[in-house]
C-alpha cells in the first residue's frame, strides 16, 4: 500500500492534522506532524528554498512569481520536529526583513534547504530560536 502525499495548494484543508515529510521521494522522513499551523509571510530573497515539483527529477527554486513565495509554516520550539537538520550559522544578504540564523535540511536525506530558523525580539541564546519551513518546499500527508 503506498501512501499519498500532496505538495501545498490552497485546497489542502490546514485545519485537519497534517504530517510534514521530506519532499524527496527516496527519503520522505516525518519532519513534523502538525494542527492549524501557525502560517506566516515573511519576505526572504537571500535564499532560494527547494520547491517540491519533481525535486528529485528537476531541483527548482521557488521564484518571485510563485503565489506562496512568502509563506511559512512557524514552529515555535525545535524539539516539536521528528527530524530535522539544522545548519551552522547562516551568513545571509542584510536585505531582508528577517536575519536568518540557521537554514533547516531534512536529517536523514541532508537536502534542502527546506526553511530556516531566526531569534525574535534580541536575543542570541540558541534556546529561542523559532523555525520555519516553507509552504512549497514540503509535502503534506494527511492524518487519518
Amino acid at each position: 500500500m503506498s501512501t499519498a502525499y500532496t505538495n501545498y495548494s490552497s485546497s489542502l484543508d490546514l485545519s485537519k492534522k497534517l504530517i510534514i515529510r521530506c519532499p524527496f521521494s527516496k527519503c520522505h522522513t516525518r519532519l513534523i506532524q502538525t494542527h492549524s499551523p501557525n502560517i506566516q509571510e515573511l519576505d526572504i530573497k537571500s535564499i532560494k528554498f527547494l520547491k517540491t515539483t519533481n525535486p528529485d527529477t528537476n531541483p527548482t527554486t521557488i521564484e518571485e512569481h510563485d503565489s506562496n513565495l512568502n509563506k511559512y509554516i512557524k514552529i515555535d520550539d525545535v524539539w516539536d520536529f521528528d527530524n530535522i537538520g539544522v545548519s551552522k550559522e547562516f551568513n545571509q544578504d542584510q536585505s531582508d526583513s528577517v536575519k536568518l540564523e540557521r537554514l533547516i535540511i531534512c536529517s536523514d536525506c541532508e537536502r534542502g534547504p527546506l526553511g530556516f530558523a531566526t531569534f525574535e525580539d534580541n536575543s542570541t541564546d540558541v534556546k529561542d530560536l523559532k523555525y520555519y519551513l516553507h509552504l512549497d518546499s514540503v509535502v503534506y500527508q494527511t492524518v487519518q
